[in-house]
């Protein structure tokens, strides 16, 4: 590299290490700036009002350093790798498929920077990152709207693909997913990794699907926040392709003020037809406070309990997709519940722990919705024998049974048992249970089920 090239960067990354502070309210969607340019390199403070007069502060880190080398200038696949970890850390790696490619007549083609899944949501990842930053502003726009018409027109050309497509694909976590696209509603989701971004840039491109545009910045602020892949998706889905978005860099802004909808908007009514004796539960889809690990242990239960789902060994013929999809179903609980059920779970071990060896402890624990979620179910057992696990198995067909029953429509069921250990290995072992629509069961077997376990909110304690 040339002396000239290095101080022409030298004086850039004095200019992005200057601190660049913003504020603005949910009421006007502006933000006020200091500068013309935002530096991406630096921490973004909020200031948000809310249509009740109230407010908040929140903080928005930086978007993660990349690895530059002066050999190789090209920032491309490291902001890649980076998109990609934010959301196998932040989320789970399960969901993050890994770039593949596909035959082209003569050539291959890649299939999109990253594919990020749930169930029956994908997102296509198309990530443009800009190696040699100008001080000029309208340049610099320019690139940047030039380089989302591409990445627009290559999501959509990658959905298309994929919605007639089966894809083989390899996972973070280093394992092979066979993904049939047509079973997935597709999102088209550029990300821009841009040091110093103008403040007024708004996605010029007119897309075929569902689309958002943001910075890495945001991207890793949407992980951190929520803490979930399904959250995220439903976030993006939820936003793709408005009308007016905001200016590039806003999209905290426009988070939080759907959080502060959220948290103002009035509790749906609880479905009668699933309630019985149990207690209406309500939290905004998209929280406030960061989601984010902190050292508390019941902070991290949900995510030990999605690892344990994870890295536990399957056999045909059961497949990878199929735990993604078991997967997806835990990890749609709603992110405000997770602290809650976490410090429960770990009430729940505690009371089943410590008995006498002819005792045996159950706590339950069981999330009952129709609609859009699955039913959950959390079992603490004071041991692990094929009489437990055999128990275990008649609640979650109980349940699953009588909330089908409930609803008058087919529900699908996750249910998890934790039962502690005492030899030092680890602290419990985790069974799941999974279970999809209508069950064909004799009368006789009900009626056992039900003189076992009771009928839902019958028993206190048997969920």
């Amino acid at each position: 590299m040339g002396k000239a090239s290095r101080r022409k960067r030298e004086r850039r990354q004095q200019k992005r290490t200057r601190p660049a502070t913003a504020e603005g309210t949910g009421k006007s969607d502006s933000l006020n700036q200091e500068a013309e340019h935002e530096s991406v390199s630096s921490e973004l403070q909020l200031v948000i009002e809310t249509e009740s007069g109230e407010l908040f502060a929140r903080r928005v880190a930086q978007a993660t350093a990349l690895a530059r080398s002066d050999d190789d200038p090209d920032t491309g696949p490291a902001a890649e790798a980076t998109v990609r970890s934010a959301a196998a850390f932040w989320g789970l790696p399960d969901f993050v498929l890994l770039p593949s490619v596909r035959r082209v007549g003569s050539g291959t083609r890649e299939i999109s920077d990253s594919l990020i899944v749930s169930e029956n949501l994908g997102a296509v990842l198309q990530v443009k990152s800009r190696n040699d930053v100008s001080d000029d502003p309208e340049k610099e726009r320019r690139w940047i709207a030039k380089a989302i018409r591409r990445a627009v027109g290559q999501g959509d050309g990658t959905i298309r693909y994929l919605k007639t497509a089966t894809l083989v694909a390899n996972n973070v976590r280093g394992r092979q997913v066979t993904l049939h696209g047509s079973t997935l509603s597709w999102l088209n989701v550029v990300i821009i990794d841009h040091d110093c971004v103008p403040f007024d840039v708004v996605s010029p491109a007119a897309a075929r699907e569902p689309t958002v545009v943001l910075l890495r910045r945001d991207w890793e602020f949407l992980f951190e926040q929520l803490c979930s892949v399904k959250s995220v998706l439903d976030y993006i889905a939820r936003v793709a392709s408005k009308e007016s978005p905001p200016p590039l860099g806003n999209e905290a802004m426009r988070y939080y003020k759907l959080a502060a909808a959220d948290a103002q908007a009035h509790p749906r009514e609880p479905d009668p037809r699933v309630v019985r004796n149990g207690t209406h539960l309500s939290t905004p889809l998209l929280p406030r406070e960061p989601q984010g690990y902190p050292s508390a242990p019941a902070d991290l239960m949900y995510r030990i309990l999605l690892e344990d789902i994870a890295r536990s060994p399957i056999e045909a013929p059961i497949n990878e997709w199929d735990r993604i999809a078991v997967l997806s179903r835990v990890d749609s609980l709603p992110v405000g519940i997770r602290r809650e059920l976490g410090a429960l779970l770990i009430e729940m071990l505690k009371y089943v722990m410590h008995v006498k060896d002819d005792e045996i402890r159950w706590r339950m624990r069981s999330y009952r919705w129709v609609d859009d979620f699955p039913h959950l179910g959390f079992v603490a057992c004071s041991k692990l024998t094929e009489d437990t696990k055999e128990g275990f198995r008649r609640w979650v067909i109980l349940r699953h049974h009588e909330l089908c029953n409930d609803a008058g429509s087919e529900v699908d069921t996750v249910a998890v048992l934790l039962t502690p250990r005492h030899d030092g290995v680890r602290p419990w072992d985790t069974t799941m249970i999974a279970v999809s629509g209508w069950l064909t069961l004799e009368d006789d077997d009900i009626d056992a089920m039900v003189t076992l376990w009771g009928r839902y909110g019958e028993r206190q304690g048997h969920g």
